[in-house]
């Protein structure tokens, strides 16, 4: 074990608060530098995710690779992580019970990895970090910075929903530039 993110890790690999570990066939942690100045927070591992235990790995985790070159974020100053570390099956949305099972590792996590400014990918990725009326509409999250114990959160789509809706992109980069304004703030 080379850090304190290494033993959360550990204990998530053999965790079974909830059901999740019934059907995961890897835990999704997370992936980049150990002292981030960006954190960005998905909500659950998808089915690439699961099979190679790495976050956003997949068609969306391509496309968030395409913005992080645009904006020269790279895993040397970013982590990459989901709230929830295993996977809903057939990609549902996480229970209630199993986000509250996941909540500790999450919020440890975060702790030690003091991120200069988190980036919420998505409704889900954001509610998570800030709380929202679940009938609030996600858009209107955007365009402003919140605050997780502290530390600033920016809002932008999920890329799974660009997918869907490839002419939001151009949505998402507004986000990034707000992103970068805000972390260049906070160096």
């Amino acid at each position: 074990m080379n850090s304190k993110l290494d033993i959360i890790e550990k204990e998530v690999s053999v965790c079974e608060k909830c059901e999740l570990h019934k059907t995961r066939n890897k835990i999704v942690f997370g992936k980049g530098s150990h002292k981030p100045d960006v954190v960005f927070v998905g909500e659950a591992p998808g089915a690439d995710e699961d099979l190679a235990g790495l976050p956003f790995i997949g068609r969306g985790g391509r496309l968030l690779d395409t913005w992080l070159l645009k904006y020269s974020l790279t895993l040397e100053n970013i982590y990459i992580m989901n709230a929830i570390k295993c996977r809903p099956p057939k990609n549902r949305d996480p229970l209630l019970e199993e986000k509250r099972s996941c909540r500790d590792y999450f919020e440890r996590q975060i702790d030690l990895l003091k991120p200069k400014v988190i980036c919420a990918l998505g409704k889900h990725g954001f509610s998570n970090l800030i709380k929202m009326d679940s009938k609030e509409a996600f858009g209107k999250m955007r365009k402003q910075v919140h605050y997780y114990q502290g530390i600033p959160v920016v809002a932008t789509y999920h890329p799974a929903y660009i997918l869907r809706s490839p002419s939001s992109e151009v949505m998402v980069f507004e986000d990034f530039d707000l992103l970068i304004e805000v972390l260049r703030n906070n160096l």
